[in-house]
């Protein structure tokens, strides 16, 4: 389910540190800098007792750094993909015990569901219905994600059962009906 990834959960989460993942314009979403800022704002508010830390992506919005530097929430930090390296964002993954994931960034969503952490999603107007606003779509109707609306009703972000390991689930299936005992070819002894 989702494509396969490096994200593993550690075993201790970062008590109350918080990671949002920003993603930005996309074919399948309206990006709206001023509704995603809203929502870190009140995420920000809300859970004043966190720190989050924001991280961009290559689609982030200039405009949208520069509103949230203009914020200066006090309890948010902004780190920007160009200042990240392949190990960061899987090493912060694993740690965060929350996570907040734009929905146009199905990638990240799936890297935050695969690290265990409480994923709630950050609303960001849908251009149609597509494979992946239908995976989004799938993944609130399957309880694995918390919709931004949902959790300023309830207040509540709550971790799947089990953390997503597809990368485990698809290795055990290959050795199963590819490197068991059973499945592999005999070998034919010359006469």
């Amino acid at each position: 389910r989702g494509p396969l990834n490096v994200i593993e959960p550690a075993v201790h989460k970062l008590e109350r540190q918080g990671l949002i993942l920003i993603g930005g314009p996309s074919k399948h979403y309206r990006w709206s800098d001023q509704a995603v800022l809203e929502q870190i704002e009140a995420i920000a508010r809300q859970d004043a007792k966190w720190r989050w830390t924001l991280a961009g992506s290559r689609r982030t919005t200039d405009s949208l750094v520069a509103a949230l530097q203009e914020r200066q929430l006090p309890n948010v930090s902004y780190v920007a993909a160009r200042d990240t390296g392949p190990e960061w964002l899987p090493y912060r993954l694993a740690e965060a015990p929350r996570v907040w994931v734009t929905e146009d960034s199905l990638s990240m969503v799936y890297e935050a569901l695969s690290a265990g952490a409480a994923v709630g999603l950050l609303a960001v107007p849908r251009r149609g219905d597509d494979r992946v606003t239908r995976e989004i779509q799938q993944l609130l109707a399957d309880g694995l994600l918390t919709s931004y609306e949902e959790w300023r009703q309830s207040q509540v972000l709550s971790a799947p059962d089990q953390p997503l390991n597809e990368a485990a689930r698809c290795a055990q299936w290959i050795s199963e009906h590819f490197l068991s005992d059973n499945s592999l070819p005999k070998r034919i002894v010359p006469s």
